[in-house]
């Protein structure tokens, strides 16, 4: 069960494994006021550490010239080639908030040329089918807010 209260401590558990200039760098590619701008930086490091995994090097040092934002990942997650088990380990792996941007992202199998595509759309499938009621309710919101954005 997903619990807000431990996902802050978790997410900080996660950055806290990569060195702060390391991180500076990533989010001055984002946007280089990034200090005066809200943002939770686990998202981009998480992303930057997952598309590194994938393509099969190392998350540390997060050399993070490649994977800058979910378009990013979603690119490499296409180019890469996985397994079914493989996107179903990576997806189950990820927080609410990236699963919702990611669900967002593949709302229906429409259009899906691609094998990695239609194999990432199955795997979010599946997760969002063991979703229990709590995060279904919480991610609900997530996704109303980023089909909103794409408007």
């Amino acid at each position: 069960m997903y619990r807000p209260q431990f996902a802050a401590h978790e997410e900080n558990a996660f950055c806290v494994c990569f060195a702060p200039q390391d991180i500076h760098h990533l989010l001055c590619g984002l946007t280089q006021d990034y200090r005066s701008v809200p943002l939770n930086i686990f998202e981009p490091v998480l992303l930057s550490a997952l598309g590194l995994v994938i393509r099969e090097r190392s998350p540390k040092p997060l050399d993070l010239n490649e994977v800058h934002s979910l378009a990013d990942l979603l690119d490499i997650l296409s180019d890469t080639e996985l397994y079914a088990d493989d996107f179903d380990l990576l997806i189950n792996m990820l927080p609410l908030p990236v699963f919702a941007m990611l669900l967002s992202q593949y709302p229906n199998d429409d259009f899906l040329d691609r094998e990695s595509e239609q194999l990432l759309f199955a795997a979010l499938q599946k997760r969002n089918q063991r979703l229990s009621v709590c995060e279904k309710q919480q991610i609900e919101p997530m996704i109303n807010a980023l089909q909103h954005e794409e408007k």
